[in-house]
């Protein structure tokens, strides 16, 4: 069922025709209210090995790692949900998927490079044990206690935690940004269907590369750059 439906060749076009046929309001992205939001990069998703993969991950990566560096640049908080279920709390994901991603299971880790970061502090690790980030989590409380106000979704599985989060923090009056190029799916239908579904109803659909060039904008605007995570 999983496709490899974006590739470097053809990542132009297609997020081109994405925000063409999906996007519906362009709100604009305050840098000094903003917070990076990096959804679920583990290996369960990102290994070939695991049937869960999903083929277009590494793109995904190569671009929540662009967003992470930037936000890092301009001394904006990010966020890395880990998907991890304690016995017992399984609840509805035990009886509708045939695995779960308990404290040892083998592929429970972030990817590298992101938990490089976590490891340093740099970034804040929220844990999570149902699709929406917002569940029975403190990342509300964390993004109040500094002043966020908008919120950007990169990560994996579009259609079930990105867009779930997404809905929930506009449920929350947060200002919600996907980059189309920055979220990814086990198939195109899965992903175009959700993008449609958050452009409609409360998302700003945009790219990776347009939320990096408004954060360096305000950011050299405002004379704060920070060159330790070049962007």
């Amino acid at each position: 069922m999983a496709e490899k439906y974006l590739t470097e060749e053809n990542l132009s076009n297609k997020t081109a025709a994405w925000l063409r046929d999906f996007a519906r309001k362009q709100l604009p992205l305050r840098k000094e209210k903003s917070a990076l939001l990096v959804v679920d990069m583990q290996e369960f998703f990102l290994n070939p090995k695991s049937h869960a993969h999903v083929p277009v991950a590494g793109i995904v990566l190569s671009k929540a790692l662009k967003l992470v560096r930037c936000f890092l640049a301009h001394k904006r908080p990010v966020f890395v949900t880990r998907h991890v279920i304690k016995r017992g709390e399984e609840g509805m994901f035990g009886r509708w998927w045939k695995d779960t991603l308990y404290p040892e299971h083998p592929l429970i880790d972030l990817a590298p490079e992101i938990k490089r970061h976590a490891e340093k502090g740099d970034v804040v690790v929220v844990e999570k044990n149902r699709y929406s980030a917002f569940y029975n989590t403190p990342l509300e409380k964390m993004l109040r206690d500094r002043q966020v106000g908008d919120v950007v979704v990169t990560g994996v599985v579009t259609h079930l935690c990105c867009e779930s989060t997404a809905r929930d923090a506009f449920m929350r009056d947060f200002s919600v940004f996907i980059p189309v190029d920055g979220v990814g799916d086990w198939t195109e239908n899965f992903h175009t269907s959700s993008l449609r579904n958050m452009g409609h109803g409360f998302a700003t659909l945009t790219t990776t590369e347009k939320i990096c060039r408004e954060i360096k904008r305000q950011g050299a605007a405002a004379g704060n750059e920070n060159r330790k995570y070049p962007c």
